[in-house]
């Protein structure tokens, strides 16, 4: 949150938030929340357990809520929760925005924006809650608009003539890609 990082210790309470970001900003009722935080399988105590989550949450994203008026990060919205925040606020959104923009553009010095926004990808998305159908479906969406960028990138440098620099760069993704027809495309005429 700015340059302040907070740990969201607890795996419930991760999970929680990663389904409110995947929501981007649209309301969970508190049982899809539940249902997918306790795999379809949830205990007596769910809701009780839900509402502790959350404050814990906002405890963690909103320190000092109760002293001043909320900045509205979790909020209650007709019986479920939605995080509410700009978009620049969330890495995730913040990067599908700039990968459709950047995807988009065309023009000389669009090679170092594809390398800006590339910069920004650390890791998998969601790693260690990606277990929820929902947060599952991100993280695809999520490494598709990566790899469109990886690719609008390696055509710009073939546009050019960086041919050499494709085709070194190119193998190790196609490689994890095997059937992803773009990929070995580009890689074939970087070679070529």
């Amino acid at each position: 949150i700015g340059d302040t990082v907070r740990t969201v210790p607890q795996r419930r309470e991760r999970a929680l938030l990663a389904m409110l970001i995947v929501a981007h900003g649209q309301p969970l009722s508190a049982e899809r929340l539940i249902e997918q935080l306790w795999s379809g399988d949830p205990p007596p105590s769910a809701h009780t357990s839900l509402q502790v989550a959350i404050s814990r949450l906002r405890a963690l994203l909103e320190p000092g809520r109760e002293r001043r008026a909320p900045a509205h990060h979790v909020v209650n919205v007709g019986g479920g929760y939605a995080l509410r925040v700009p978009d620049a606020a969330v890495d995730v959104w913040e990067f599908a925005a700039q990968a459709r923009r950047a995807t988009a553009e065309q023009g000389a010095d669009r090679v170092g924006r594809y390398d800006a926004l590339l910069a920004r990808w650390t890791g998998t998305p969601y790693a260690d809650c990606a277990d929820t159908g929902v947060v599952r479906a991100e993280v695809d969406r999520l490494t598709e608009a990566r790899l469109a960028v990886v690719e609008a990138r390696a055509e710009a440098l073939l546009d050019l003539g960086h041919a050499d620099v494709v085709a070194r760069e190119l193998v190790p993704v196609a490689q994890d890609n095997p059937f992803r027809e773009g990929l070995w495309s580009l890689l074939a005429l970087a070679q070529y």
